[in-house]
């Protein structure tokens, strides 16, 4: 498994399904290349950096997955702390640290 980390800048009003648009076009990996950005999941999850090297135990709930027609400021009313991680992508395991723009 590969576990990337960067950064993603999104304004709150947002969709998930525009941030999966960010996330496809940020990530420019051949991993990506054979399905569109609404094939991608998210979720949400507090990860401190600290703690990175646990996500091969993270279990992905269903309960925590970003819907695609939510704003990102139903998941994310406040800026994220410094040195968290919020959303996991599957398939590669990305990791983004959002902020608002």
């Amino acid at each position: 498994m590969t576990t990337t980390i960067f950064k993603v800048d999104i304004k709150k009003n947002k969709s998930i399904s525009r941030l999966k648009d960010i996330i496809k076009v940020k990530k420019k990996v051949p991993e990506f290349d054979n399905f569109s950005a609404d094939k991608i999941k998210l979720w949400k999850a507090e990860i401190s950096g600290n703690y990175i090297n646990l996500l091969s135990n993270f279990l992905l709930q269903n309960n925590n997955e970003l819907l695609a027609i939510k704003k990102t400021l139903k998941y994310f009313p406040d800026l994220p702390v410094e040195e968290y991680n919020y959303v996991l992508v599957e398939s590669l395991v990305l990791i983004a640290t959002l902020s608002h723009e």
